[in-house]
């Protein structure tokens, strides 16, 4: 029986600790890395939707374009209760004849010259075409907010390992200036000093806190669909100075060995900002030449036929008609008061603001293409840097602690190594992020950017 039992309760042991690995192997899983955000917040962003909706809307203006310059069938039909009172004149007798008047009527209307018709369909077309750009924009700009979202969440959560590591450590210190206080090797100002330095190791936790609290909110609040449902996120490890080498390197070929110019041209090229001004102009242009048309004469072939049933007043007879007509209807303002020429100077200044539209898109995708080159070169320097500093800061530490047994460093000098050696990683951490997001904008501005960059960056992070 007593092994019965024994087995048993091995059996549920097992069972609970199996489930327990499965439970947490699968919140790992379940976890969401930059790629799972990213589809959530395309999925679930609000700014996106209402972007992609009006795009969906502006292109079907080409229809409706299309449309006026096609045949318009139009059918109108009447049935009219008559009832009238008919009094013959030197007659002291009336008639009250009541009956129906029953007609319809078919037209077709095929428009052969309409310049404005002609010039809409033109701009629905630039239009149309517009729809796309802004929406490729509106998705680059998913993808830059997204990772810049996912970029402070990893770096506010180092940030807080941080402030916790230091804080346990400032900690142990402070246990040992007490301890060497009490029994004599060290004096007050050392335990003084830890204390000091624990306080404002805590206040540092509490802002860490503060700061990764604010950031899985503002993420939470990307991909929030209606039932507010929490994720958990995958985080960045970066344990040893092999990885930062791989990491670095990973970095660097987002790039595809471009130079300044090179970026610089293809910015001037494919950036999209640019595209959709040139769009802009070419509608202005459209428009001026739609106003000047309305000078110009309208052209519409018609057809009709019409079919009608009545009592003529004069005979109270009824009366039959049958009408069929084609013909060709010629239309051209004489006189409007000026309001064509008005209309002309006002879209010819409108011409001019997207000229000027353009030229500070061309002159600005120049600026941001060479700041954010820049940025990114300097923060692969930045990284090989403060990778360094990391490892001379651990090899300081523990040179410190050697030197202050046989008593040439004092208990301060090992806090401070021991705090340099946190932010120094905080910082590692945060050139890392920031030189990746210097990358994508980079990619961005000059029209590059897309879904396959956020899954790269994906599997250089996590893979």
């Amino acid at each position: 029986m007593s092994k019965k039992f024994n087995l048993l309760l091995f059996c549920l042991i097992y069972l609970f600790c199996f489930s327990q690995n499965s439970f947490a192997n699968s919140a790992n899983y379940n976890s969401l890395d930059l790629s799972k955000t990213y589809f959530l917040a395309l999925k679930n962003d609000s700014e996106f939707q209402i972007q992609h909706f009006s795009a969906l809307a502006n292109k079907e203006k080409i229809n409706q374009a299309k449309a006026a310059l096609l045949p318009q069938i139009n059918i109108s039909a009447k049935s009219i209760y008559n009832k009238a009172t008919i009094k013959p004149e030197n007659s002291v007798q009336s008639f009250q004849p009541k009956y129906n008047s029953n007609a319809y009527q078919i037209d077709f209307i095929q428009p052969l010259f309409r310049w404005n018709l002609l010039q809409n369909y033109r701009q629905a077309a630039d239009l149309f075409e517009k729809a796309d750009l802004e929406f490729l924009q509106s998705q680059q700009n998913l993808i830059l907010k997204t990772a810049r979202l996912f970029f402070d969440l990893q770096i506010a959560q180092q940030n807080l390992i941080a402030a916790e590591n230091n804080l346990a450590a400032i900690s142990q210190q402070l246990e040992l200036a007490k301890y060497n206080f009490d029994v004599g090797t060290a004096t007050i100002t050392d335990f003084h000093e830890s204390k000091a330095r624990f306080d404002l190791a805590k206040s540092q936790k509490i802002s860490a806190q503060n700061q990764m609290e604010m950031a899985n909110t503002n993420l939470q609040n990307l991909i929030a669909n209606s039932q507010n449902t929490q994720n958990s996120f995958k985080f960045l490890k970066l344990n040893d100075f092999e990885n930062v080498d791989k990491l670095q390197q990973k970095i660097q070929k987002l790039l595809q060995n471009l130079d300044l110019k090179q970026a610089k041209q293809i910015a001037k090229d494919n950036n999209l900002t640019i595209k959709i001004q040139q769009l802009n102009l070419q509608i202005a242009q459209k428009e001026t030449a739609k106003s000047r048309g309305n000078f110009l004469p309208s052209v519409d072939f018609v057809a009709q036929h019409a079919k009608s049933k009545d009592i003529s007043q004069a005979t109270l007879l009824p009366t039959h008609a049958n009408i069929n007509s084609v013909g060709v209807v010629i239309s051209l303002p004489i006189f409007q008061s000026g309001l064509t020429i008005s209309q002309v100077r006002e879209n010819l200044y409108n011409q001019q603001a997207a000229e000027s539209a353009l030229s500070l898109a061309e002159k600005s995708a120049d600026l941001q293409t060479e700041q954010f080159f820049l940025t990114t070169q300097n923060g692969l320097a930045e990284i090989v840097a403060l990778k360094s500093a990391w490892k001379s800061s651990q090899t300081a530490l523990q040179s410190t602690k050697t030197a202050a047994e046989i008593g040439l460093r004092i208990n301060l000098d090992i806090l401070n190594a021991q705090t340099q050696i946190y932010q120094t990683k905080v910082k590692l951490f945060k050139a890392i992020f920031d030189t990746i997001f210097s990358a994508l904008s980079l990619k961005a501005t000059i029209g590059n950017l897309n879904e396959q960059d956020i899954t790269t960056i994906n599997q250089m992070l996590f893979e």
